[in-house]
Parts: C-alpha cells; structure tokens; sequence
C-alpha cells in the first residue's frame, strides 16, 4: 500500500531565542525559509533545516542536509525578508471602521438602558 506524504506548504514558527520568527514554505522543487533578521548562523541555519526534515515539516531527503551552500544537492533558498511580517493592508483599513462601529454600538445600547431612568428622574 502506497501513502501519500503531504506537508504543509507553509508554516510559521516563532524561535524561543533570539532569532525571530521564521517562515518555511514547502514549493514543488525547493524549501523556502523567510527569516525577519539575519543573525542565524550557517550552522544553526543547517540544524533547523534538518530539524525541519525530522519533524515531518518538509520532506525527508533534507535531514542530511549539512550546507547552505549554491552547489548544495538540495535546494534550500535562505531570504531575510520582513514583508511577511506586516498584517495585509486591508485589515489595516478595517481595524479603524470595526473600532468606531463598536464604539458606536455601545454607546446606543447606554443609550437605550439609560434612556427609561432619565425619563423617570423627570
């Protein structure tokens, strides 16, 4: 009988030291890792990728990766990028709109709790 592996395509992980968070994504014919900073070294870099193969993130053949060189047999793409990090631009938009809705929304039900007493202090 036949399994079909499927790792996921993408996965954050946030790193209990210092280095920030990290993004690995799974693509057809190479791993893609997205770091916010780059203060990893090559050998911590090494031991995530293999650490990454171990746990079943990505697909097996990279737990004797040892380089993260070019002529390396298996295509690891190491990129300090931040963009990832930032919410997408429409969440910024709607943030400000939901905030004064609610804000809204309750100060008409004060209004509608408050409004029989008012009329019976008269």
């Amino acid at each position: 009988m036949k399994v079909q592996l499927a790792w996921p395509k993408q996965r954050k992980f946030d790193f209990i030291s210092a280095e920030g968070p990290v993004q690995v994504e799974n693509r057809p014919n190479k791993v893609v890792v997205r770091a916010a900073r780059s203060n990893i070294s090559d050998r911590r870099k090494a031991f995530f990728i293999r650490h990454l193969a171990a746990e079943g993130f990505i697909p097996d053949a990279y737990q004797r990766f040892s380089e993260l060189r070019a002529d390396s047999s298996l295509p690891v793409q190491w990129l300090i990028d931040r963009e990832w990090l930032q919410p997408h631009i429409t969440l910024r938009e709607k943030a400000p709109r939901q905030v004064l809705w609610t804000i809204l929304v309750g100060w008409m039900l004060w209004l509608a709790v408050m409004l029989p007493v008012l009329l019976r202090l008269r």
